[in-house]
């Protein structure tokens, strides 16, 4: 007998924003994180319910959208100032940029 009681985990999807002062990709000591760039989260999750949610960066850069039914999700970042979306996938996860102008955003 096999009962499935539909418990799930809650998945979060967040990081931060920072200005790349060199251009080159990669989060570099003394490169700032950006206060009050407009995150949007869009997409479906698991049980077919569409989601969208905006959030702004904090004073540090950071952003977390988290309780979320885990699903397909997309990230949009909304124009800021004269900034542009840097290069991506220029290094490891952890100090690179992930985030892919030819996906929509800025």
């Amino acid at each position: 007998l096999t009962v499935d009681a539909g418990y799930y985990a809650d998945a979060s999807i967040g990081n931060f924003v920072w200005e790349d002062l060199d251009g080159d990709g990669i989060q570099d000591p003394g490169e700032p994180g950006l206060q009050g760039v407009e995150v949007t989260l869009t997409g479906t999750d698991n049980f077919g319910n569409p989601v969208s949610q905006t959030k702004f960066t904090d004073i540090d850069g950071s952003y977390i959208f988290d309780e979320l039914v885990p699903g397909d999700y997309k990230l949009t970042f909304g124009a800021y100032g004269g900034f542009t979306l840097t290069v991506n996938g220029q290094g490891p996860d952890a100090s690179d940029s992930n985030a892919d102008p030819s996906m929509g955003g800025m």
